[in-house]
C-alpha cells in the first residue's frame, strides 16, 4: 500500500537550510565538543544502514554527525536521514525545521520509503532507553532487545555500518533514568517514553509530573534543562560495514540472520566503547 504524503515526509529535507545553519555546526564542531571523525573510508557508496548508540538525552550527537559527514564523507553520497522520536517532530518548537535537517519519524514504513528513494537512514536502535541512561552507564550500549533495525537492512539488500559515538554522555550529567516514574503516569502510552531523565538541573521541575496540568510543561521543563551541554569532546568511529554473505542468507533462517546482524552490531559498538573508556581519560576532556 502506498504511504500517504506526510509532512515529516524525506522530501522536506533542505540542503540550503542546513547550509545556513553551519556556522552554528561549525562552532560546536570544532570548539565546543572538539569533534573527532574516524573511520570515513568505511562509508559505503550505496544506500546504508547507519546505527549508532545514542547519547546526552536531547541526542545532539545528530547534528555533530552531520556537521562531520559534510566535511568528511564522500561528496558523492547523500546524506543519511535520521529516525527521529515521534516527540521531537510533533512539538512546535522543533516540527518546522527538524525535517529539513533530514529528521523523518522513527517508524519503519517511512524508513523503508527513504531507502526505496535511495537515501541511507541513520537510527538508533536504543531511543529513549540508551539516550537516559545514567552517567555511570556512559560506556554500555543498550538496545533494549530490539532488533527490528537489522531486519530492515536485511529486507532491504543493504549493509549495516556502526557508528560509535564515544564521550557523548558525558554532556549531561543523567543521575537516575526514573523507570518508575513512567510507569506509574503512564508515560509509554503517552509520550513513547520509558524513563524520565533525573539530573541536577531539572530537580525543581520534578514535582510538577505528578499534577495532571503541569505534567507535560514539567517533562518539556526536564528535558530542556539538558539543553545547554557540557562541553564533553565526542569522538565518532565508523566501523567496516556489516551484511550477510551469499552462504549465510541460504544457511540461516531469516531469524538467525537478524540475530547475527544485531549481535554483530552491538559487538562492533560495545567494543569500542569498551576499548576507549579503558584508556586513560578524564569526563569531558577524553583521552590523555
Amino acid at each position: 500500500m502506498a504511504i500517504p504524503p506526510i509532512r515529516h515526509s524525506q522530501d522536506r529535507y533542505d540542503p540550503k537550510f542546513v547550509e545556513r545553519l553551519r556556522p552554528i555546526f561549525s562552532f560546536f564542531y570544532e570548539r565546543y565538543f572538539r569533534v573527532g571523525y574516524h573511520g570515513a573510508g568505511n562509508i559505503p557508496s550505496g544506500p546504508a544502514l547507519f546505527v549508532g548508540n545514542h547519547n546526552g538525552v536531547l541526542g545532539l550527537e545528530v547534528f555533530m554527525i552531520l556537521e562531520g559527514w559534510l566535511r568528511h564523507a564522500p561528496k558523492e553520497v547523500p546524506l543519511p536521514l535520521a529516525l527521529t522520536h515521534d516527540f521531537a517532530l510533533e512539538h512546535w518548537t522543533l516540527n518546522w525545521w527538524l525535517p529539513k535537517l533530514g529528521a523523518i519519524p522513527a517508524k519503519g514504513e517511512y524508513a523503508r520509503e527513504a531507502l526505496a528513494k535511495g537515501y541511507s537512514v541513520m537510527v538508533y536502535p536504543g531511543g529513549d532507553r540508551d539516550a537516559l541512561r545514567p552517567y555511570r552507564d556512559r560506556a554500555k550500549v543498550e538496545f533494549d532487545g530490539r532488533k527490528g533495525y537489522a531486519r530492515l537492512a536485511l529486507d532491504a539488500g543493504i549493509p549495516i555500518v556502526p557508528v560509535t559515538n564515544v564521550g557523548g554522555h558525558e554532556q549531561v550529567i543523567v543521575l537516575e533514568r526514573a523507570d518508575w516514574i513512567a510507569e506509574l503516569l503512564d508515560f509509554q502510552k503517552k509520550y513513547r517514553l520509558r524513563g524520565v531523565p533525573i539530573t541536577l538541573r531539572g530537580l525543581p521541575f520534578l514535582p510538577g509530573l505528578f499534577f495532571e496540568k503541569t505534567e507535560q510543561a514539567a517533562l518539556i521543563a526536564l528535558v530542556a534543562a539538558t539543553i545547554v551541554p557540557l562541553p564533553a569532546k565526542m569522538d565518532f568511529y565508523y566501523e567496516k560495514p556489516i551484511e550477510l554473505t551469499p552462504e549465510q542468507r541460504t544457511a540461516l533462517t531469516p531469524d538467525e540472520q537478524v540475530e547475527w546482524l544485531n549481535a554483530r552490531t552491538l559487538e562492533a559498538l560495545q567494543s569500542r566503547l569498551t576499548g576507549e573508556y579503558a584508556k586513560p581519560r578524564l569526563p569531558i576532556v577524553g583521552t590523555i
